[in-house]
């Protein structure tokens, strides 16, 4: 799938050091997106998909210089107001069928994608830029961190060093993968072990992740001072 989306973003015009912005729940097409873009070099920019006002939107696709969104129907609205004032946006893409002419559909694209010999020669740079995280903007503007190839596998490797985790566990990504320590913790640190991870699209209602865990096995679950408490 990842091969299929790289072909995708090539054929919809994206290329190596462009920005595409991921607006996604915990999913696979989160996934599948951010890797297909790191593999044909270019760079994906994880948003707080909580965040609806236009302004902070247009500010941060804007600042980010994003060529395109891949969101769900559920936030698609703020979106498309945005394509509609930034020149630079040329489109956006669901990860569910919206019907709608100016929206790809992320999945009939997929399949259905020409193959591109430049997505399997096209390579990043170890120090390459893959992701672009904007930080809260509580004391303004927030500000992009540039993260490179070589900090997530690092920061991975040195966490695997002190957590001692093996290619049996089970990871639950239960926060949100547009932060950092979710991605790295419940994304990056599982596949360079080879362990599963199983994916909660939302932290509420509880029960049904609670009851997951037990039906997965999940043996690793990394989440923050709220949700222990809560537990």
């Amino acid at each position: 799938s990842v091969d299929r989306a790289a072909d995708m973003f090539w054929q919809s015009g994206t290329r190596p050091q462009e920005t595409v912005a991921i607006v996604l729940r915990n999913s696979l097409e989160f996934v599948i997106a951010y890797f297909a873009l790191a593999k044909i070099g270019a760079v994906a920019v994880p948003i707080n998909y909580m965040v609806s006002k236009e302004d902070e939107i247009c500010y941060v696709l804007e600042n980010a210089k994003c060529k395109g969104v891949v969101t769900a129907k559920e936030f698609l609205t703020a979106y498309k107001g945005v394509k509609k004032r930034l020149a630079s946006l040329k489109f956006l893409m669901s990860v569910d069928f919206t019907g709608e002419h100016d929206v790809i559909d992320f999945w009939h694209y997929l399949r259905h994608a020409h193959y591109h010999p430049a997505t399997m020669k096209t390579q990043a740079a170890e120090h390459a830029v893959v992701s672009i995280l904007y930080t809260s903007g509580t004391t303004g503007h927030p500000k992009g961190v540039l993260l490179t190839h070589h900090n997530l596998i690092e920061n991975a490797r040195a966490s695997i060093h002190a957590m001692e985790p093996v290619k049996k566990d089970v990871f639950m990504a239960l926060l949100p993968m547009f932060h950092t320590f979710s991605w790295t913790g419940n994304v990056i640190i599982p596949i360079l072990l080879g362990a599963r991870t199983f994916i909660v699209r939302s932290i509420t209602p509880p029960r049904h992740w609670l009851a997951a865990m037990g039906r997965e096995g999940v043996t690793i679950m990394i989440a923050v001072p709220q949700i222990y408490g809560v537990l």
